[in-house]
């Protein structure tokens, strides 16, 4: 992977603009897991939930004109990252419910805090844990109410195992703020 061209441009800068999309107070106690987030690929076993992973490798498209960074920096970073899918999908959701009610950041950090991986603040940072809760949330390993992912349900209509996400954020809106 290409870190550093001869203008001084860094991978590190692409997360950084990811940053700036969830930037709000956590951000700063959280850079371990955001790290850690954005080196984790998404996988899915809903073959629908490529879309999820197809908005997360947009967002590298998006820096690419929003930056003008020569788009051969990206193209070693492979799949969509679970921080790409996070920030993409809060973005969608965000343009769909409307910026007016919450924006982008507000979802992200909805989602941190469902995983459970609020308390995983820099000094407080468990990777095993993380790590873990990621695979079991990508492998679908958690209850059929959803706990253990990113929407846990109350009442669901469906074993959320078997739920696209986007129906998942959908079900989750409906039952919390219906």
């Amino acid at each position: 992977m290409r870190y550093v061209d001869d203008q001084g441009w860094t991978m590190r800068d692409y997360f950084d603009w990811l940053c700036d999309k969830i930037d709000d107070e956590e951000l700063d106690d959280h850079r371990k897991l955001l790290k850690d987030l954005h080196s984790m690929p998404f996988e899915s076993p809903i073959r629908r939930d490529i879309n999820r992973a197809e908005d997360g490798i947009a967002l590298r498209k998006n820096y690419i004109l929003e930056e003008g960074v020569p788009e051969v920096y990206l193209d070693d970073l492979g799949g969509c990252t679970v921080l790409e899918m996070m920030i993409a999908l809060s973005e969608r959701f965000s343009s769909v419910i409307g910026e007016d009610f919450a924006g982008c950041a507000y979802w992200f950090w909805v989602i941190i805090r469902n995983l459970g991986l609020d308390d995983m603040t820099d000094n407080h940072y468990i990777p095993e844990i993380v790590s873990e809760i990621i695979d079991n949330m990508c492998k679908r390993r958690y209850d059929s109410n959803g706990n253990g992912s990113m929407f846990p349900l109350k009442n669901p209509s469906k074993d959320q195992r078997y739920v696209e996400i986007w129906y998942q954020i959908s079900a989750w809106y409906e039952e919390n703020f219906s």
